[in-house]
């Protein structure tokens, strides 16, 4: 909870900061930090629309295509962590969680689906 609370903040951080500067070092930091964020926890979706917000501004100044295309190779690579869990899947260790090394598996861990309500809440609740 505190790592969320940290992106929370950072993101705010490196958006604001683009936002006053408009420097494109920050604005392709700041996709790498979202990408790398959504591998830590998924609610932190609900923040792209707030950094697009304030980031929008310089978006759209002269270079329009190449800063967008560099952003989103950055936003790819904080998203690269996910590589990791068929790699190390693939090794049978000897605790893995949803065996990630089907494409099946791998998308239920990625988009959290065996962590749905029913499973938290219980059958004796419904």
């Amino acid at each position: 909870m505190a790592l969320q609370h940290a992106f929370i903040l950072t993101l705010l951080y490196f958006s604001v900061m683009y936002r006053e500067k408009k420097e494109d070092r920050i604005l392709f930091l700041l996709a790498l930090l979202t990408g790398l964020s959504l591998t830590n926890n998924q609610t932190l979706v609900l923040m792209i629309p707030a950094v697009f917000l304030l980031v929008m501004k310089g978006l759209f100044m002269p270079g329009f295509g190449k800063r967008i295309f560099i952003s989103l190779l950055c936003f790819i690579m904080g998203l690269l962590p996910y590589v990791y869990l068929p790699i190390a899947a693939s090794f049978s260790p000897p605790v893995n969680w949803n065996n990630p090394v089907t494409l099946q598996a791998f998308l239920q861990v990625v988009f959290r689906q065996d962590r749905s309500e029913e499973r938290r809440v219980g059958k004796e609740c419904r």
